[in-house]
């Protein structure tokens, strides 16, 4: 690829702004429609890009993919941060067996098809108990109200602070490989 530049694919910003585009543009239609003379509506029209319903539907379709795919992190966070699935379910507007059943899944996929991207010890420990996760994934003391670390630190804030690495690594639902910010 010498010579190309690298272009990451859309995320879910711009295929939100596609979706908002549309929007807009039915709703200054509407106004044309009404007073086919408004030229603020025509101004704002000739300003929006062109953006079509099956534009809108396929940038709908994809945000969905995208967010719902990476969702599987986001709960190992939640666990790792001491949420119990109750309440991760009760988030996700789902049964506690439901939010632990698509983690389970999710994190199958990742082992599937991430392979070494993907620490399976970590996103296995955040399945344990009714609370967070059975052990710190820094020191592995299970059920410590510190991590056995020499500095002391609280389990809950060496947990947060993990939860919040910069790059993830993922395998969306198609089974593709890509870096998370």
């Amino acid at each position: 690829m010498v010579g190309d530049e690298f272009k990451l694919p859309p995320d879910v910003p711009e295929y939100l702004a596609t979706w908002g585009a549309y929007a807009k543009r039915t709703t200054w239609d509407g106004i044309l429609a009404k007073d086919p003379e408004n030229a603020v509506a025509r101004q704002a029209l000739d300003e929006l890009p062109d953006v079509g319903p099956l534009d809108a539907l396929a940038a709908n379709a994809a945000a969905v993919n995208l967010l719902v795919g990476r969702r599987w992190y986001v709960i190992r966070a939640a666990r790792e941060a001491g949420e119990t699935w109750e309440a991760i379910g009760t988030a996700l507007g789902i049964s506690k067996q439901g939010a632990q059943d698509y983690y389970r899944r999710k994190i199958e996929q990742q082992e599937r098809y991430a392979g070494d991207l993907h620490d399976a010890e970590r996103a296995r420990a955040a399945l344990g108990g009714s609370g967070g996760s059975t052990a710190c994934p820094v020191c592995g003391a299970a059920g410590a109200r510190r991590c056995s670390t020499p500095s002391g630190q609280d389990h809950k804030e060496r947990r947060k602070a993990l939860s919040r690495q910069i790059v993830t690594h993922s395998v969306d639902d198609f089974g593709t490989a890509e870096q998370h910010q």
